[in-house]
């Protein structure tokens, strides 16, 4: 049986969270936390369920949050698969590193009011979308932003209509998987080998 109390100042919405690491991994439930206070959830077009009050009584294995798609999981009744907030008004910044998340499949957040730097994604070995178009998000696209096991898993890479600025870097030739990629309107200079822009 493994138990985790993790206490943070109250204001932040989360009193504990305690025993639901048997239904929900730990990471993911304070990701999702992260990502709200980061983009303003109260003030999401939508933002059903979404509730950090309790994480006993509230979490995305007990009530359908809005955006959230789960499966099960091994040590846990289920994961997170999907997280879909397309056009929602999301306001501010994506957390710095999105992380150890064992079924991810998609992360789409485009056509909202993102800023700040994109994202290192590591420990997400079946993400397949990656997609934050039509956002205000700044800086280059990182060196490192995808771990080598994720190489042939991702196949959809959009980044358009952004302020990314920089060469593009070796790490996007290295997606062999890729069949969409969109850089486009953005403030970036190389250019894509013959493979990839077919």
């Amino acid at each position: 049986l493994r138990i985790f109390f993790i206490w943070t100042f109250e204001k932040s919405g989360l009193k504990s969270y305690a025993e639901v690491i048997q239904e929900f991994p730990e990471k993911e439930y304070l990701f999702l936390q992260t990502l709200w206070s980061n983009t303003k959830g109260e003030k999401w077009f939508t933002n059903t369920n979404w509730n950090f009050s309790n994480a006993m009584l509230y979490n995305p294995c007990k009530q359908s949050w809005f955006g959230l798609s789960v499966g099960t999981c091994a040590l846990f009744r289920c994961c997170l698969i999907g997280i879909t907030l397309h056009n929602n008004n999301l306001r501010g910044s994506l957390p710095h590193i999105i992380a150890n998340f064992p079924l991810l499949l998609s992360f789409s957040l485009g056509a909202n009011y993102l800023t700040g730097s994109l994202p290192i994604v590591t420990n997400c070995s079946q993400l397949g979308y990656f997609i934050v178009g039509e956002n205000s998000l700044t800086g280059t696209i990182p060196s490192n932003m995808f771990e080598k096991e994720s190489f042939g898993k991702i196949f959809n890479l959009v980044l358009h209509d952004n302020q990314l600025i920089g060469t593009i870097p070796d790490i996007i030739y290295a997606l062999q998987g890729l069949t969409e990629l969109n850089l486009a309107y953005n403030d970036l200079t190389g250019t894509l080998s013959s493979n990839l822009s077919q």
